[in-house]
């Protein structure tokens, strides 16, 4: 791969990540105004594809052409997309939102077990080591407590997000292999998850919701900035860089969550969320520069 295309897919990714993050921050919100995970995904994916849809109408309809070839890859894309959400809302509505975003960044461990078995990658010592290293580093940043090994339901949904959210990358990978554009995953990606959501409307509660303005402007907020942008983000990142190095730098959520909170509002970094960050980078730093002399 071209340095300077592995860069713009991590500094991509990066961003994407950060937005992420966000989302999961005022998700939290949204759910103690009695907003159901359920209705939350639903209404991200129905509200982001017709804003997408509208958007693309406009600027590019190119964008929304569709190949035989590529529908497969674009339903189970879709489906990704839709299991993570569902799972990550639902994990942060039964466990704290620091201990949803450790278990869903147990992703780069998914991706090196799939990546062995479906002989995309040769396990080795260096992949093994810089995922612990990455795993562990999240741990110490999000001051997860041991209630993460009780495998409560918070836990079991937060570990199956972590799975969706490294087969979702994978899926990324394959789609520009393909070359599929990140435009046309992102929108389709929604345009499947909506289709799923649909049929299910009449029996969820998303008609009960009191729409206020507080609420209307979290949900404008994580539908455009925290869904459409920071996808179409992941998906242009993920055609630079592979799916293991990317889910580790999806990383950078939690270290830019815990910075922010730091210089913003003053929180205390301890000694173990400064050497969380710093394991996570080390493992971004040494996984990147694998990645970039790799032919």
């Amino acid at each position: 791969m071209v340095k300077n295309d592995i860069t713009k897919g991590m500094i991509a990714i990066s961003m994407a990540a950060f937005l992420f993050g966000a989302a999961g921050a005022l998700a939290k919100i949204l759910f103690k105004a009695d907003i159901s995970p359920i209705d939350l995904t639903a209404i991200r994916a129905i509200v982001a594809c017709a804003l997408f849809a509208l958007f693309l109408m406009i600027t590019s309809r190119q964008a929304l052409r569709l190949t035989r070839d590529a529908m497969p890859l674009l339903l189970a894309s879709g489906i990704a997309f839709t299991a993570v959400n569902i799972s990550f809302y639902l994990a942060i509505s039964k466990i704290n939102v620091a201990a949803a975003i450790t278990l869903e960044y147990t992703a780069p461990l998914f991706v090196l077990i799939l990546s062995v078995l479906l002989h995309k990658r040769r396990l080795s010592w260096r992949d093994v080591s810089t995922v612990g290293v990455a795993i562990i580093g999240c741990f110490l940043l999000t001051g997860t407590s041991t209630s993460l090994f009780s495998l409560s339901s918070g836990v079991l949904w937060g570990l199956f997000c972590g799975f969706s959210f490294g087969v979702a990358n994978m899926i990324g990978n394959a789609c520009s292999a393909r070359g599929i554009t990140p435009t046309c995953v992102t929108f389709y990606s929604f345009l499947v998850s909506a289709l799923i959501w649909m049929p299910a409307l009449p029996f969820l509660s998303v008609w009960q919701i009191q729409t206020d303005l507080e609420i209307l402007s979290l949900i404008g907020f994580i539908t455009v900035v925290a869904t459409i942008i920071p996808y179409w983000l992941l998906m242009y990142g993920l055609r630079h860089v592979d799916a293991l190095p990317a889910t580790i730098v999806g990383m950078l959520d939690p270290v830019a969550a815990g910075l922010l909170a730091f210089i913003l509002i003053g929180e205390t970094l301890t000694g173990g969320h400064i050497t969380g960050i710093a394991l996570i980078l080390l493992a971004i730093l040494f996984l990147t520069r694998s990645q970039g002399q790799e032919p």
